[in-house]
């Protein structure tokens, strides 16, 4: 059975990740978000920085900081999340929250 939810998230996220390079943000964030349900912690960073990412590139920053805060927390070595997420924060006017 992890084969099966392994190889739905894998290609989820790759549908998402060219969705988003297509510029179809909507669509691409909503499949990042589809992919939550069955990603284990290594495929969720990955789904969680693709909604930080479109969630910026959309103007949606509030979801976008939601998500960008949890994959920091999973994954606090990570600098495209640690990236994305100041540039959230200085998009939310959160000069304190973008310095850390």
């Amino acid at each position: 059975m992890d084969f099966l939810r392994k190889w739905l998230v894998g290609r989820d996220l790759k549908r998402a990740r060219a969705l988003e390079g297509e510029g179809y943000l909507e669509r691409a964030l909503s499949v990042y978000e589809s992919c939550l349900e069955m990603a284990n912690p290594a495929e969720r960073v990955v789904a969680l920085r693709g909604i930080g990412s479109c969630g910026l590139r959309l103007g949606k920053l509030a979801r976008a900081r939601e998500a960008l805060a949890e994959c920091v927390k999973l994954a606090p070595g990570d600098p495209d999340a640690l990236l994305l997420l100041a540039q959230v924060q200085m998009e939310l006017r959160d000069t304190l929250g973008a310095e850390e």
